[in-house]
C-alpha cells in the first residue's frame, strides 16, 4: 500500500533508527571493564530485542499481508513486554546490588526483598495476562492509517478496554523501574556514575512515553508516527549506552585497591625520604614537579613515594606510554592503575588482558584531561604520576605542553589529590624549562643519591 516518497521515507528513518541501535548495542558489547556487569548484560539483551522490533515493524510496513496483521499484535507485544521486563530486571538489580555481577545474586537480593519481588511478579503476570487477552479475544481492528509521511500504511487499532489497561500497565513501567533507579542513582556517591543512572532513568522514561504518545496518536487520530517513535528510542538509549559505558570504564577502574598488609608497616611509616633525612611529604591539590636523572634508577625512587601513596589508601594512577621505563616498572606494582598512552589507540579503551589498565591515545592532551577530570570525579584521595613531561614537549611540542599543565594545575586544584610530573634533567632548552617549571607549587629532584626537595 505504501509507495513512492513516502515509502523512501519511512524506510530511511527504520534504517535510522537501526543503525543508531546497532551502533549503540556494539557499543556496549565492547565494554569489558566495569563494575556494573549485570546491569550491561541486561542492557544488551535489550538493544537486541530493540533490533527485533525495528526489524519486525519494518518488515509489517513494506508487507502488510492480512494475515501478517492479524499475528502482528501478539508478536509486537510480545517483545515489548520482554524488553520491559529486562529493563525493569536491570533497574531493580541496579537499585539493590548496583556493582553486582551475577545472575546468583540478583535473585538472591530479590528474594531477600519481599516487597520487590510483590511488585516485580505482579509486572510479569500483567504482561502475561496481557498476551494471554490478546490472543483469546482479539481486542484489535486491522485498519489503514496515515503514516507520518502522508502515506497509507496498514496497522492496528486496540480496543478502549484494552488500551487503558495497557496504558495503566506502561504508566506503572514508567513509575516503579525509574523511581528506583532514580533513588539508587541520588544514593550513588560516584559522580560519573550518578548522571549515568539518572541517564538511565530518563531513557526508560522516554522510551515508555513514546511508546503511550505513538499508540494514542493511532488511537485518536489514525497517524501512524512508529518509525519517528524509533527513532527517538533508539537516540534515547544511544545516549544513555554511551553514557553508561563511559562511567562505568571508570567506575571500575579507579576502585582503590587497598596495599597488601605484608607491603609495609601500617602508619606512621614512610618509605620516601629526601637526602636531608626527613620524609618526603606532597600538599593535596597541586601538581608537583619531579626534575629526574635518567641516568639513575630513578623509578625505584619514585616507587618509594608510591609506597607510602598506598599506605595512606589513595588510588594510584600511572600515566605513562607503553614501552617507557615507568609503565614497564608500575605495570608490575600491585595496587597501581595503569593509564597506557598507544599510539594505536584512538579513544579511551578498556585493556584486553589488565583489568588494571586503561589504554588512552599518545600525548592527546584533551584527552589527558578527561581522563584526569573523570578521575579526579571517580576517587578520591588520589595520587597520580605522570611520565612525562619531556615526551610531551618532544611529541606536541612546547606550547600544547604548557597549556595542558595549565589547565591540568586549576583541574586538581582544592581536590584531595597529589599529582607528579617527571621532567628529564637537561633534555630542554633553559628558557622552555624556566616556563615549566612555573606552572608547579612544589618541585623534587630525583638523582643517585636519592630526592632532593628543590622547593
Amino acid at each position: 500500500m505504501i509507495a513512492g516518497a513516502s515509502l523512501l521515507i519511512n524506510v530511511s528513518a527504520y534504517a535510522v533508527a537501526l543503525g543508531i541501535t546497532i551502533l549503540s548495542w556494539f557499543y556496549l558489547l565492547r565494554q569489558r571493564v566495569t563494575a556494573y556487569h549485570l546491569t550491561r548484560e541486561f542492557l544488551i539483551l535489550v538493544y537486541g530485542v530493540i533490533l527485533f522490533l525495528i526489524v519486525f515493524d519494518l518488515f509489517r510496513l513494506l508487507s502488510a499481508s492480512s494475515s501478517l496483521m492479524q499475528a502482528y499484535p501478539l508478536f509486537s507485544f510480545g517483545v515489548g513486554f520482554i524488553e520491559a521486563i529486562l529493563l525493569l530486571t536491570a533497574a531493580v538489580g541496579a537499585y539493590l546490588r548496583p556493582s553486582g555481577s551475577s545472575y546468583r545474586l540478583f535473585f538472591k537480593d530479590i528474594r531477600d526483598h519481599p516487597a520487590h519481588l510483590l511488585v516485580f511478579l505482579l509486572f510479569i503476570l500483567g504482561t502475561l495476562a496481557a498476551e494471554a487477552y490478546l490472543a483469546l479475544f482479539k481486542p484489535f481492528t486491522v485498519v489503514v492509517a496515515q503514516d507520518f509521511a502522508g502515506g497509507s500504511v496498514m496497522a492496528v487499532k486496540y480496543s478502549s478496554t484494552f488500551s487503558l489497561t495497557i496504558g495503566a500497565l506502561f504508566a506503572f513501567f514508567l513509575a516503579y523501574p525509574v523511581a528506583l533507579l532514580v533513588v539508587g542513582g541520588l544514593r550513588m556517591h560516584n559522580a560519573q556514575m550518578k548522571r549515568a543512572q539518572l541517564g538511565l532513568a530518563i531513557g526508560f522514561a522516554g522510551s515508555s512515553a513514546i511508546y503511550l504518545i505513538s499508540s494514542l496518536s493511532l488511537f485518536n487520530y489514525g497517524l501512524d508516527v512508529t518509525a519517528i517513535a524509533y527513532i527517538i528510542l533508539a537516540v534515547l538509549f544511544g545516549l544513555a549506552a554511551r553514557n553508561f559505558r563511559r562511567a562505568t570504564v571508570f567506575a571500575g577502574f579507579v576502585a582503590v585497591t587497598p596495599a597488601p598488609a605484608s607491603a609495609a608497616p601500617p602508619p606512621p611509616y614512610r618509605a620516601a625520604y629526601a637526602t636531608s633525612g626527613t620524609p618526603v611529604t606532597l600538599q593535596e591539590g597541586q601538581l608537583t614537579l619531579v626534575e629526574v636523572d635518567t641516568s639513575s634508577r630513578y623509578e625505584d625512587t619514585l616507587n618509594a613515594l608510591v609506597v607510602d601513596f598506598l599506605q595512606e589508601e589513595r588510588g594510584v594512577f600511572v600515566i605513562s606510554a607503553k614501552g617507557s621505563r615507568i609503565h614497564s616498572f608500575f605495570a608490575q606494582v600491585q595496587g597501581v592503575k595503569l593509564y597506557s598512552m598507544s599510539e594505536s589507540t584512538k579513544y579511551i579503551a578498556p585493556s584486553t588482558t589488565n583489568p588494571g589498565e586503561v589504554s588512552i591515545p599518545l600525548f592527546d592532551a584533551s584527552i589527558l584531561l578527561e581522563v584526569l577530570d573523570r578521575t579526579l570525579a571517580s576517587a578520591e584521595p588520589i595520587a597520580i604520576l605522570f611520565d612525562s613531561v619531556s615526551d610531551m614537549m618532544i611529541y606536541s611540542s612546547f606550547q600544547p605542553t604548557y597549556k595542558f599543565l595549565k589547565e591540568a594545575g586549576a583541574m586538581i586544584s582544592g581536590k584531595r589529590a597529589v599529582a607528579l610530573f617527571t621532567l628529564f634533567e637537561g633534555a630542554h632548552d633553559e628558557k622552555n624549562v624556566m616556563a615549566i617549571k612555573s606552572c608547579f607549587a612544589s618541585q623534587l629532584k630525583v638523582g643517585r643519591e636519592g630526592i632532593d626537595v628543590v622547593r
